[in-house]
This record gives C-alpha cells, sequence and structure tokens, in this order.
C-alpha cells in the first residue's frame, strides 16, 4: 500500500528511479517503501485494531481431529512420505525411507566439490548484472532433497519406485522463466505447432478430426522427460529458437545458468552425473516447464516434418499423432 501511495503521490518520478517502476522478469524490488504522512493516521489505527483483537476458544470437531493427527505425526518415529500421483501418504521407517533416497540419488547424481556453490554464485551475480538485477536477486535455496512414491505403477508392491524431488533452486530460474516463456509463446504463435497446454485444447484438437473412424491413433509418453534433457540438447534447441524470435546473449546466458543446479541430501553436495558444467533440469525449479516447453516444440517442429502438419500434439509429456 505504501508503494502505491509513494507512486501515486510522486508522478514526477523525482524521488523514485524509473528502473524502481519497471519491475524487471517480474522480480520484486528488496527496498522498502517510504513512509506516507498521508498513511501514518490509517497505519496507526490498524495497528491499534490488531491489538485489541480478543479471542475466545472454538470447540470444532474437524480441527480437534487435525490436531490429533498432527500430534500423532509428530510423536511418531516413522518417515511419512506422500505419493507421487495419488493421494494416498505412506509410512516408512527412517533407514527404508534413507535407503530409497540415496539409491534414487546416486543413480543420478555424484558428489560435487565443496566450492562448487560458490562458483555457481559468483557467476550467478556476474550474468545479474548485465541484466541489471543483481539487487533484486538471491542466491541459491539450500533444501533437502526427498522422494515421492510412484504407487500407480503395477510393479510397486514388488519393488517401489520413487520420483527424486530436488527442491534447490536457482534464482536465475525466476529470469529465464520470463525469457523462455516469451520465446515458446512467439514459437508457437508461428510455427502453428499443436503444444497443447491445457486437457480442452486437447479435445479442442479432436473435435475437429474429420472421419475419426477411419484414423488411427497413437499415444506415446516421453520418459522422464526432465532429466534426460541434455546441455547439448538445449544448446541446439536455443539456435532454432533464434529463428522464430531474438534472444540476446545475456538471455541465452541466463537460460543456460539457471540450468546449473546442486541437489543437496544431509548437509552434502551433488551434482548431476554426465555433466562438468553441473547442468540439470529438475522437477520444481523455476523455468523447469519452460524448458520442457521449448524441448517439445524443437521436437514437434521436427516430426512435423516427416508427418501431416497438425497431426501429432504434446501436452506436456504426454504425446497424441493421428
Amino acid at each position: 500500500m505504501r508503494w502505491k501511495a509513494c507512486f501515486y503521490l510522486n508522478d514526477d518520478q523525482n524521488e523514485i528511479s524509473n528502473r524502481d517502476t519497471k519491475w524487471p522478469f517480474g522480480l520484486q524490488s528488496k527496498k522498502c517503501p517510504p513512509q506516507v504522512n498521508e498513511l501514518k493516521a490509517f497505519e496507526e489505527d490498524l495497528i491499534r485494531m490488531t491489538e485489541n483483537i480478543q479471542y475466545r476458544k472454538v470447540n470444532n470437531s474437524f480441527l480437534s481431529s487435525l490436531r490429533s493427527d498432527a500430534a500423532k505425526i509428530n510423536a511418531s518415529d516413522k518417515v511419512y512420505v506422500f505419493a507421487d500421483k495419488t493421494r494416498n501418504l505412506y509410512k516408512l521407517d527412517k533407514a527404508s525411507y534413507e535407503k530409497l533416497l540415496n539409491e534414487n540419488i546416486t543413480a543420478k547424481y555424484k558428489r560435487a566439490k565443496d566450492d562448487t556453490m560458490d562458483v555457481i554464485t559468483n557467476d550467478l551475480f556476474k550474468i545479474a548484472d548485465k541484466l541489471d538485477v543483481s539487487d533484486r536477486i538471491d542466491t541459491m535455496t539450500v533444501k533437502q532433497a526427498f522422494i515421492t512414491l510412484k504407487d500407480h505403477k503395477d510393479s510397486f508392491a514388488a519393488k517401489p519406485s520413487c520420483k527424486l524431488i530436488n527442491p534447490a533452486k536457482n534464482e536465475m530460474g525466476k529470469v529465464s522463466k520470463v525469457i523462455l516463456d516469451t520465446i515458446n509463446t512467439k514459437i508457437r504463435s508461428i510455427s502453428k505447432v499443436n503444444q497443447w497446454r491445457n486437457t480442452m485444447s486437447v479435445i479442442d484438437w479432436f473435435r475437429h478430426i474429420p472421419d475419426k473412424d477411419r484414423c488411427t491413433f497413437v499415444v506415446f509418453d516421453i520418459v522422464d522427460f526432465y532429466p534426460p534433457i541434455s546441455s547439448n540438447l538445449l544448446l541446439t534447441a536455443l539456435p532454432w529458437a533464434k529463428t522464430f524470435t531474438n534472444i540476446t546473449r545475456q538471455e541465452s546466458d541466463a537460460i543456460m545458468h539457471a540450468r546449473q543446479s546442486l541437489l543437496f541430501n544431509n548437509d552434502k553436495l551433488w551434482a548431476k552425473r554426465n555433466s562438468s558444467s553441473n547442468f540439470d533440469v529438475t522437477m520444481g525449479s523455476y523455468d523447469g516447464a519452460e524448458v520442457c516447453e521449448l524441448i517439445g516444440l524443437y521436437i514437434l517442429t521436427n516430426l512435423e516434418k516427416r508427418l501431416n502438419q497438425g497431426s501429432i500434439g504434446l501436452y506436456r509429456d504426454d504425446g497424441l499423432a493421428v
């Protein structure tokens, strides 16, 4: 509210730089809004109102049940693990959970040098300086990796499989997300390929297919879409994308740097195997979906050279062709 009042009362921008009003790449300013004299009385009344709030005890069966369940979970020595695509919740002993977690980590990751994060951070701020966002961006978030259980798989009972989630995010991904979203929108508009963004667009495509009873449909799935995307593939897709829209060197650097990712497990650093530059497209990253969309567009345009235009489409990692 202070920012809005400040902008409204300073149309001449004498006290506010033009850059503060641009909101580059959607990154919020870390500056504190100046105090506005016109809002002082309102702010004081608001504070007094919160100080005078009185509470009364309310008996609610749902809240009581919720508190009881939370207490049981907190008191348990088991690890509660969410399922990947269902609402199921599983209890595992700590040893079993850590075994599954370590197996999934070591299958795709290797130990990284202790100074790797410092190197990534230094590169991040060099690129941020060129994009004029160094005062709006943070260092990489350090968060413990975890797994979800793929209980929808047929072999789950005999051999549980997991999805490894890396919540540690490269903050340059926020910038990369905006850049890639603009690039992907432009490519979709020009190429006219079927990269569906929602279920209704798939249904609409299906409705417009003539003589469906004479058609053969092929359903396919890109297995583990995110992890297999390599540096070479992305470096091939970016020059291809430049044939549709302008991409500056700074934007390309931001996209590639956002791929530098680390996984954290028990305060140890892990980097993607078969990658000398810590390149990784992680699930849950700020721009992971946009990277996959770009690769999906690249795949679709190449497939359409061999098929009829409009006869194939992708919805995330699921494909449909006629």
